[in-house]
């Protein structure tokens, strides 16, 4: 058993996605800063050390989702954007420098 603490304010949910193949694993966070929402998924090794954290852009929800990312076992993010007209699957891999988009 370990604690791990992610000392961030105004975190109003959090989630476990999904450990990768490698046994890291990685941690979605909203949190509310300056009246924004702010969307992060924070990555930790098998041993539950901090490695990074990966911002997720366009957070102006236009409904909410019960499960908004997902990963799969090489640590790629999905990200479905629901909208009015039509929605929107973003795709974030760590093979891309700086977690672009796909």
């Amino acid at each position: 058993s370990k604690t791990i603490d992610l000392p961030l304010k105004g975190i109003v949910s959090i989630a476990f996605l999904q450990e990768d193949k490698r046994g890291n694993f990685y941690i979605q966070t909203e949190r509310v800063a300056n009246g924004i929402i702010i969307l992060e998924v924070h990555k930790f090794d098998s041993d539950g050390n901090y490695l990074s954290v990966i911002p997720i852009p366009e957070t102006n929800y236009s409904t909410w989702g019960i499960k908004l990312l997902s990963i799969d076992e090489n640590g790629n993010i999905y990200q479905f954007l629901p909208a009015e007209e039509k929605g929107r699957l973003n795709i974030f891999s760590p093979e891309i420098s700086s977690w672009g988009l796909k």
